[in-house]
């Protein structure tokens, strides 16, 4: 399929100009081994394999992998090749052609033939779960990156220019990175058909421990923190189809389970097929703005009140010690509070009224001041022949040591847990080709070689 139908299928969060909506990056690494004249090269010709792509290798960063299965010293070494981080737009994906075109013309004039790791997972996918920020294009963050996150110049200080492109608001929530890890195990089988076969007989895809099926009766909603998803990927072991390993640092989900390949064609689609699973698991969720109640319970004990930030704890001899006990959960007029705190005053009521101020101001420092007036109310009523300012003479006071409050609650909730739908719901019609002649590849490869062993998990 050529990839410029590919490019006209994409929509409009992956196009050049888009400025809005959620727009996650991804970031390939790729996996091969070169030889020439029969003889696999080994570290110190890293210099050769990094002129093997051009001018491109000061915008990307070529090295040897450090977990390679060759031997350093006398079988070689395998290459990794790590690209920037970019939305799935236009310009990213022709640049990547490319790119991919010139290491290729350069290796045959070079006479260095290039094996892809098919036998292993050699693509590496890095999804970030991040959006990149309302305003800046797709195309503004594809040229900032391109220039400056692997620029060899200004070393790890220039990457700062692209990390102030991701909105960090938009980290997607331990529950709906559940709900994608759920989708794609519920599609693992499909997902295999578009691994090659190795020469064994095996599928590329038995060096990357799939999900533990186990998740597919998790209960997302209760999934809070990235840990909570650990026990599915082997103790957040790397080497997982979907791995967690660089949440923390980099809030990535890495997909290891493809195999290498230098084709433009696949390494568009599966990339796109990661993010359109993000972004369609990301719709089935919705925030909702329910207010929640929330209950406080008084102590019995002022002391036992919290202290707080920035203030001292309250004296022992502080009035408003025996003014808690007296008014905790009962109501006592002023008169009787002047009697029972034996208060000696030329203007005992208003004392009591300052005690009180006290005492509620201790409130709001610790429960605001809303809260503070629902604990500790004023009923104020009125004798007859009353006059103005005789309120403080005729007041009660009670401590609530209870109450109940409604607050504000932003909170995200699964809308649509109809697991039926397949992870390929919304891909463009030019994609889902790709996928079904890939399939089609597979299943006439499955014919020529043994019988597909699948991983499990371990």
């Amino acid at each position: 399929m050529n990839i410029d139908r590919i490019v006209n299928s994409l929509p409009i969060a992956n196009l050049d100009e888009t400025s809005t909506g959620f727009r996650p990056t991804v970031s390939l690494e790729i996996e091969f081994i070169a030889y020439r004249n029969g003889q696999i090269l080994k570290s110190r010709d890293l210099d050769l394999i990094q002129s093997l792509f051009g001018d491109y290798a000061r915008e990307n960063d070529i090295k040897t992998d450090a977990s390679a299965a060759y031997d350093y010293q006398t079988k070689g070494r395998m290459w990794e090749f790590n690209g920037f981080p970019s939305p799935e737009c236009p310009c990213y994906i022709q640049y990547t052609r490319s790119l991919l075109k010139t290491f290729k013309a350069n290796c045959r004039a070079n006479n260095i033939k290039i094996k892809v790791n098919t036998d292993n997972t050699g693509l590496h996918c890095h999804l970030k779960l991040l959006s990149i920020k309302e305003g800046i294009s797709n195309k503004e963050f594809f040229e900032t990156s391109r220039d400056h996150f692997h620029a060899h110049s200004g070393g790890y200080r220039d990457r700062d220019r692209v990390k102030m492109l991701w909105d960090q608001s938009t980290l997607v929530e331990p529950m709906v990175i559940a709900e994608f890890m759920k989708r794609y195990s519920f599609d693992q089988s499909t997902i295999y058909t578009f691994m090659r076969t190795c020469r064994n007989g095996e599928g590329s895809y038995s060096w990357a421990v799939p999900t533990c099926p186990t998740i597919q009766s998790l209960d997302v909603t209760t999934v809070s923190d990235i840990v909570d998803l650990h026990p599915y990927t082997d103790g957040n072991d790397k080497y997982q189809a979907l791995s967690l390993k660089k949440y923390s640092t980099f809030q990535t989900i890495e997909a290891r389970q493809f195999h290498s390949t230098l084709e433009i064609n696949a390494i568009t689609c599966w990339a796109l097929f990661l993010q359109n699973l993000l972004t369609t698991t990301i719709d089935r969720f919705q925030q909702s703005d329910a207010p929640i109640t929330r209950t406080i319970d008084l102590p019995d004990n002022i002391l036992d009140l919290p202290i707080p930030d920035g203030e001292r704890a309250i004296r022992s001899d502080s009035n408003m010690i025996p003014l808690y006990n007296l008014i905790y959960n009962n109501e006592m007029n002023v008169n009787d509070i002047i009697s029972y705190m034996n208060i000696e005053n030329s203007d005992p009521a208003n004392k009591v009224r300052v005690y009180v101020c006290n005492l509620r101001d201790r409130l709001k420092l610790i429960y605001g001041d809303e809260i503070a007036g629902q604990i500790l109310p004023t009923e104020t009523f009125i004798n007859n022949g009353a006059r103005y300012r005789d309120g403080v003479r005729n007041s009660s006071y009670r401590i609530n040591k209870t109450i109940e409050v409604q607050e504000a609650n932003s909170q995200t909730v699964l809308v649509d847990n109809e697991l039926t739908r397949s992870s390929f719901v919304n891909l463009p019609v030019d994609q889902l080709n790709f996928w079904q002649e890939q399939k089609e590849k597979a299943r006439l490869e499955s014919l020529k070689t043994i019988i597909i062993s699948r991983p499990t998990y371990r």
